[in-house]
Parts: structure tokens; sequence; C-alpha cells
């Protein structure tokens, strides 16, 4: 019986590391890029963001408002800004450091209603 057993759970995993949609895919929506190809295909492509003394790149959409923004990786819709004049984009909103991909710090925009969104520092 357990012979059974490990041989249908090895059916599973091998059929399962073929399915598609399986596996590593591309960098997920607000996950860091270099160029468009490192992106899925839930976002428009790779931004570059800039800071006052950093640059990076992430996965995500261009956008109108926060209805065309993807879900992060918690399930919560992204907040559309426009940074510095820059177009619109959207951003992985945050309530601390920990919400955000490595490297990046959860900071608040400026501003009259401000969002709390992760940017390189």
């Amino acid at each position: 019986m357990t012979r059974t057993w490990m041989t249908l759970i090895g059916a599973i995993v091998v059929a399962g590391a073929t399915l598609p949609g399986c596996g590593d895919d591309g960098a997920r929506p607000y996950d860091l890029c270099i160029d468009t190809s490192d992106c899925t295909t839930e976002t428009d492509g790779c931004s570059i963001i800039s800071t006052a003394s950093s640059t990076a790149g992430i996965c995500t959409n261009n956008c109108g408002s926060d209805l065309d923004c993807p879900r992060d990786i918690r399930g919560d819709v992204g907040a559309c800004l426009s940074l510095s004049g820059s177009a619109f984009v959207c951003f992985e909103r945050c309530f601390d450091d920990f919400d955000c991909p490595s490297n990046f710090l959860c900071t608040p925009t400026a501003g009259g209603a401000s969002e709390l969104i992760c940017l390189p520092p």
C-alpha cells in the first residue's frame, strides 16, 4: 500500500512540474526587474523608479486609477501614482518595510493624501 501511494505522489509531482502556468514564469507584480522580459504577463513590464538616492526597476502597470493596478502577493490592489511628474504607474502599498521587496523601503508619498508605497531607498 505504501509503495502505491509513493508512486502516485511521484506521478503528481512530475505532472505538476510540466503543467502550463507552474514554475518560475517571471517576476510577479511589484517584484524587482531589469527589463520587461523579466516580468510576467500580469504586468505591462518593467518601470524604472528613481528616488533622490537610488534607482530600481519594478514589474508594474501604467494606470489611470487604482483599478488598473494588479494585486500584490497579499491580495491588496496597488496604488496608481505619479512621482515627480513621471507617468502614472502602479506601486505596491505597504504598512512597513517588511511588506516591500528586498532593498525597498515603505515610504510615504508627498502631497495631500499620503500613501505608503514601496520605493527604492
